[in-house]
């Protein structure tokens, strides 16, 4: 940090040896790759701590003996460096904000010791630590040859400069910046919670586990918010966008008909001749059913495939290659006229399935299921879909009124998370914002203590 050109009453320019006494840190110990139940002991990884908080669960079980090694357990009111980590998240910190039974710092993790807990607050320095200025200023003295991993040295890190506020001043900044840090947190947690709700709806809706009120007859079942995982997706077989199993379809549910894709989807060739010197929008199916995207514009004498189509709003597109990873999804009109290579394959659907509705049950586990049992080859990445072989798998498809309706419900969702997620992105804007002002003076919070009055 550059020294200002005036120091505000009180304040001073010191470096962060004048404020940190030692930087302890643990040893390196053997670990499983699984985290520590609660009667074990266990090791935190460097991802424990990032963007000012704390993070129990990244950590590893310390097998059998090595335990005695283990020398520095973590109690609440630590406050926790990573000296060692991507260029990006190098100098990452947070502080336990609870107590952490049987946890231990490994060599990588330093714990803040202050030199007079009377004149400086670790609250206000976790918030200075967390500053943009700061983390640009962890990034330039970071060393290291490797390419993924970089790290910082106590001298390096002692010798930074920064702004030091009163002792009153500093609480009062940590209080403030606290309050949004609730908040952030808060909202965080919502919107886990609201995915995971609309998770299980569409887990239970796209299957008639759970019908709306309106096309439900006779017994009812609850709906019981719970989401189910495949094991092997558990146990870590697969990643998390591939669901292996073998696809077994229920009885449908009254009303509801077994009906083959073939039945429903057609398949569209709209062949586009590639002009030299026109641009072409390029579109991309996204992993994880994340949706169709736009790529480059290119000329025409720049794309290497000769042979594309034309998409157009509204189209089913699946990535043949990437299918089994989740790679589809309906084309929105702003990309209407942008074109894919033949390794896509176009579809429309007639007037007894709903766009909307199939977007949605594309991240059902039957349909993901289908789609992983309708690819061939020998490894994962190099997996083909076989899209005549999948058409003729049935879905269970309720009448198109009650596809609506279980769209609208799923669209709801979808928009309430989205608020949730635009709410948590300006409260970081507005916090950021705050830090600027609070942890370089440009804006006061004198405590009342200090304020002066008129006689």
């Amino acid at each position: 940090m550059d020294r200002p050109e005036t120091l505000l009453n009180g304040w001073s320019f010191v470096k962060l040896s004048k404020i940190i006494q030692d930087l302890p840190s643990g040893v390196s110990v053997n670990g499983e790759d699984r985290s520590a139940d609660p009667s074990e002991a266990g090791v935190l990884k460097v991802s424990s701590v990032s963007n000012g908080r704390f993070f129990p669960s990244e950590n590893k079980v310390i097998r059998g003996t090595e335990v005695e090694r283990a020398r520095m357990p973590v109690s609440r009111g630590d406050l926790l460096i990573s000296r060692s980590n991507t260029f990006d998240l190098v100098g990452a910190s947070g502080m336990v904000k609870e107590n952490a039974p049987n946890l231990y710092l490994p060599d990588k993790l330093w714990k803040v010791v202050l030199k007079d807990p009377t004149k400086d607050n670790l609250e206000w320095l976790l918030q200075l630590l967390n500053s943009s200025s700061m983390r640009q200023s962890l990034k330039n003295i970071a060393t290291g040859t490797s390419g993924s991993m970089k790290n910082i040295s106590k001298p390096s890190f002692l010798s930074i400069r920064v702004l030091r506020p009163t002792f009153p001043e500093q609480q009062k900044i940590a209080a403030i910046l606290s309050t949004w840090d609730r908040a952030i947190e808060l909202t965080e947690k919502l919107i886990v919670a609201k995915q995971k709700r609309k998770q299980a709806l569409m887990q239970q809706l796209l299957t008639g586990d759970f019908r709306l009120s309106k096309f439900a007859k006779g017994t009812q079942t609850d709906f019981d918010g719970i989401v189910r995982i495949p094991a092997a997706v558990r146990r870590g077989i697969y990643p998390p966008s591939v669901q292996p199993g073998i696809p077994k379809l229920a009885d449908p549910p009254n009303g509801w008909k077994r009906k083959k894709m073939a039945d429903l989807l057609h398949i569209e060739k709209r062949s586009v001749r590639l002009e030299d010197d026109t641009e072409y929008q390029l579109v991309v199916a996204k992993r994880n059913r994340g949706g169709i995207e736009p790529r480059e514009r290119l000329l025409g004498r720049d794309i290497k495939t000769p042979t594309q189509f034309e998409v157009r709003g509204g189209d089913f597109l699946i990535s043949r290659r990437q299918i089994i990873h989740g790679a589809c999804g309906v084309v929105p009109a702003s990309l209407n006229g942008a074109i894919v290579s033949n390794e896509y394959s176009v579809c429309t659907v007639n007037g007894e399935l709903d766009m909307t509705f199939l977007k949605y049950l594309t991240h059902s586990l039957y349909f993901q299921q289908t789609c992983f049992h309708a690819s061939v080859g020998v490894a994962l990445e190099k997996m083909i879909f076989k899209i005549e072989q999948w058409l003729m798998f049935p879905f269970l498809i309720p009448p198109i009124e009650e596809q609506r309706a279980i769209a609208a419900v799923l669209v709801t969702a979808d928009l309430e998370i989205d608020l949730l997620n635009k709410r948590y992105l300006l409260l970081n804007t507005q916090k950021n914002g705050l830090m600027q002002q609070l942890l370089t003076g440009n804006t006061r919070v004198i405590p009342v203590s200090e304020r002066k009055t008129d006689a």
